[in-house]
């Protein structure tokens, strides 16, 4: 199953309820891929969860690793479609629009991790008690 993460994209992600469509092990791999590759903190990561989203490049670097693990980056920007198509379908009512504004907000950074960045907080912003990050 695919599962919408923000940030992502985002973030946040992006959600408790979302962990009951997502395989624990998918949940559990992302998270550790996505530490891996970034060298975030736990706490760091746990403070996002929160909405204080620290300005740091490991933070934002995670989050562009879940967007590519959810195949939300398609040449070397994040996708409307595809991460809207990440979504689990029982959460399409309550993401796909804020998903979309945020990606369509986040279009003018030509920075990649910027973007991811500013897309996960956007969304975080707009779906606060539902939001999650891996």
């Amino acid at each position: 199953m695919k599962a919408f993460v923000v940030l992502l994209v985002l973030a946040q992600t992006l959600m408790p309820l979302v962990l009951a469509e997502i395989p624990k092990e998918r949940y559990d791999e992302i998270h550790k891929i996505c530490v891996g590759k970034s060298g975030v903190s736990e706490a760091v990561i746990d403070r996002a969860r929160k909405g204080d989203f620290e300005n740091s490049d490991s933070l934002k670097q995670f989050m562009v690793c879940i967007m590519e693990e959810e195949n939300c980056i398609v040449d070397g920007k994040i996708s409307e479609d595809q991460t809207v198509a990440a979504i689990p379908p029982a959460f399409l009512a309550t993401f796909e629009g804020p998903v979309r504004d945020c990606v369509k907000d986040s279009a003018s950074e030509a920075n990649l991790i910027e973007a991811a960045f500013k897309m996960t907080y956007c969304v975080y912003t707009k779906t606060l008690d539902k939001f999650f990050i891996p």
